[in-house]
């Protein structure tokens, strides 16, 4: 738990999808598990002016925050890019994160 407390249980169900639902990206643009491969600034390598966020993005693990947090990220980049300014990385926020994540994920 956030505080530190130990919780007991039999069974643990994560509540996030374990494979993204990228069949419509073209393969080149994923990894071996599916996601979109994306740079600092969240663009699908490869290309120009397309990003991914979230589930789908080869960043983080899968979780409502971290997805959260790549949109406001990137709506700012994408004002920044139409006024012409240079970009802002993006800063990982999930800790336990790898870019190419092993399914399914190490919760341990």
């Amino acid at each position: 738990m956030s505080n530190g407390e130990k919780l007991a249980t039999d069974v643990y169900i994560p509540a996030f999808g374990l494979i993204p639902n990228s069949s419509y990206i073209p393969r080149k643009y994923l990894n071996e598990n599916g996601f979109a491969m994306v740079d600092e600034y969240l663009r699908v390598k490869g290309l120009k002016n397309v990003w991914a966020i979230g589930d789908v993005a080869d960043i983080e693990p899968p979780q409502y925050k971290v997805t959260d947090t790549q949109s406001a990220h990137l709506a700012k980049n994408i004002i920044l890019l139409l006024a012409d300014k240079a970009l802002i990385p993006y800063k990982v926020v999930a800790r336990m994160c790898t870019r190419r994540f092993q399914l399914p994920f190490d919760m341990s």
